[in-house]
């Protein structure tokens, strides 16, 4: 048995968005195969399952996801900041990339036609 840390980008709760369910179900998952779970969470988050644990942290929190991070075997994430990236690195523990929907492989997906040798490409957020 692992302990395992899932770290979500989003709060879980009654509506989530899809990397949120995702997490939520990685936990899930692993909780079920037997391993001691333990989902992270940016705030407001609430999570009524009682085989999976909620650290209600997310990103912003650095120091708490840190210092869950080093009480744990596995650390499971869609995506790190670099300066949080730094840090786990350097822990005993193993960290699980999932790649689900890279957005690096996303945004160069989305400017594909367009780009072409020796031309910048500046993407702005829609919206």
């Amino acid at each position: 048995m692992s302990r395992v840390l899932v770290l979500a980008s989003e709060p879980v709760g009654e509506r989530m968005a899809g990397p949120s369910i995702r997490a939520l179900e990685i936990a899930r998952a692993l909780a079920g195969a037997g391993h001691a779970a333990t989902l992270a969470a940016p705030a407001p988050s609430v999570l009524a399952d009682d085989r999976v644990a909620l650290l209600e942290a997310g990103f912003a929190d650095f120091d708490r996801v840190l210092a869950a991070a080093a009480d744990h075997d596995v650390l499971v994430a869609q995506e790190l900041p670099a300066q949080m990236l730094r840090h786990v690195r350097r822990l005993p523990i193993r960290l699980v990339a999932d790649l689900y929907n890279p957005r690096p492989m996303e945004v160069l997906e989305a400017v594909r036609e367009s780009s072409r040798r020796g031309e910048v490409v500046v993407l702005e957020p829609k919206g």
